[in-house]
């Protein structure tokens, strides 16, 4: 984490830096309240209709225990991975369609008691989603 922040602050920072992109980028987007079940952000891209945005907001690891987590049931049609204190980057962003987000990530086994939850590690994220960083127009990579 970063600075004397509190879990929920590094969160919120996170949240408040895809919004200004987003924006910036020409997508009108909304944060929700604080503890909205799902989802943190909502966008409304030109032409499509609202779109739901997952946001976590993790320090860099090179640690191989290092995810992260999702629940498989929270409704989103985006995932944004908010890496901080990368190496050679401040920080990185990766916007990524809930398709390509669960073809690549582990999921739980139906008898483990992480059953509902699917991970990336934190670590394999630049390369396993290379092509979402900077994502902030919402665009599906083919694949």
């Amino acid at each position: 984490m970063a600075g004397n922040l509190t879990k929920k602050q590094f969160g919120d920072a996170g949240e408040f830096y895809v919004l200004s992109e987003l924006s910036f980028a020409g997508i009108p987007a909304q944060k929700m309240p604080d503890n909205w079940p799902c989802y943190d952000l909502i966008a409304q891209p030109s032409g499509l209709p609202p779109q739901r945005i997952n946001v976590k907001t993790v320090s860099w690891s090179e640690n191989p225990g290092s995810y992260v987590i999702y629940k498989k049931s929270d409704q989103f049609e985006w995932f944004a991975i908010v890496l901080v204190n990368c190496p050679e980057h401040k920080r990185r962003v990766f916007l990524i369609p809930r398709l390509a987000l669960d073809a690549k990530a582990m999921h739980g086994k139906p008898t483990s008691k992480v059953y509902n939850e699917s991970a990336v590690l934190c670590r394999r994220v630049p390369e396993q989603f290379g092509e979402y960083e900077g994502n902030f127009e919402l665009r599906v990579v083919a694949a």
